[in-house]
């Protein structure tokens, strides 16, 4: 893992056993060094989409976060439009404005509107003395094509106010629908804008998983040894749940009558079964995670009900 990508230290402060913040994974780490490559050679845009649940959320406010570390002189600026889908320019912006935490009154006009987002976002990058800056539109199949232009204005204007301007759009996969249509129709703007790169977003790998419970370890049994001192004294760590966990997406495939060449899991439901695994560890300090255990905790989660849906045959 690059050093860079990880965000201090694994635990919650409120001694939960994750972090309140995205956490590093292996795909979030292959994810960033794309975004951080198209950034660096300057392409105008970049879009990642991946089918829903799988982490893509988690990897936007990842990269806002990490990716002024990976390229100084860079600010990464997250608008997020889930559940939402605007009809007018003014409602896109309205939403920029309270994903810039701007309460204030913006007025009715799009000019005002617009004026307010594009002044926030120069202001603070002036403040922050960079060069570069990374719009991150999350869930862009919420918003229709013709709202582009939105978008495309304030790269415009970033641009003429010094700043080198990058658009990352993360979308779900019905936006494969959307980029077909804008190749077919030579829309070369709105290509060129957004979709010069494009990568899918994966879920974990079982192997994913074994490397996020060592990240998540620490170095010396650091987590086991916070949450489970006995066990940390014994030797055990939480790596050793990969194996169990392995298992345990054996079985559920088997009993789904699936027949998987990849299994990639959502961590939506990797964290709370995750979290199940460590409650019962901590409740019992006799207890063990077998694979029954794992994989009664993934059904706990839900997983085996969506797991077929995330697979490849």
């Amino acid at each position: 893992m690059s050093d860079h990508l990880n965000l201090s230290s694994n635990t919650d402060e409120r001694g939960g056993f994750f972090p309140n913040r995205p956490i590093w994974t292996p795909e979030i780490e292959r994810k960033a060094i794309v975004v951080a490559d198209w950034v660096e050679c300057e392409l105008e845009g970049g879009h990642i989409w991946g089918i829903q649940r799988v982490g893509k959320s988690e990897f936007a406010k990842y990269i806002e976060q990490v990716l002024p570390a990976m390229l100084p002189a860079t600010a990464a600026f997250i608008f997020e439009f889930l559940l939402m889908k605007p009809k007018t320019p003014e409602a896109v912006l309205r939403r920029c404005l309270l994903c810039l935490d701007s309460t204030a009154a913006a007025g009715r006009d799009l000019v005002t509107i617009y004026s307010r987002v594009l002044g926030m976002i120069v202001a603070r990058c002036r403040a922050l003395r960079v060069k570069r800056v990374v719009l991150i539109i999350d869930d862009l199949q919420n918003i229709p094509h013709e709202l582009y232009p939105v978008f495309m204005s304030l790269a415009s204007d970033l641009r003429r106010a010094g700043f080198v301007p990058h658009m990352l759009s993360i979308g779900q996969p019905e936006m494969k629908a959307t980029i077909d249509l804008a190749f077919q129709n030579n829309y070369l703007q709105t290509i060129g804008r957004f979709f010069q790169g494009m990568e899918i977003y994966h879920g974990l790998t079982i192997e994913d998983i074994a490397a996020l419970l060592t990240n998540m370890e620490g170095e010396g049994l650091e987590f086991t040894t916070r949450h489970f001192p006995d066990r940390a004294r014994q030797g055990w760590s939480i790596t050793e749940l990969a194996r169990s966990i392995e298992e345990a997406v054996t079985s559920l495939l088997t009993d789904d009558n699936l027949t998987a060449t990849a299994v990639r899991l959502p961590f939506a439901y990797l964290r709370p079964a995750l979290n199940s695994m460590f409650l019962h560890l901590a409740a019992d300090p006799q207890s063990v995670i077998d694979a029954a255990r794992a994989k009664a905790a993934m059904k706990k989660a839900g997983l085996h009900r969506v797991l077929r849906h995330y697979v490849a045959r």
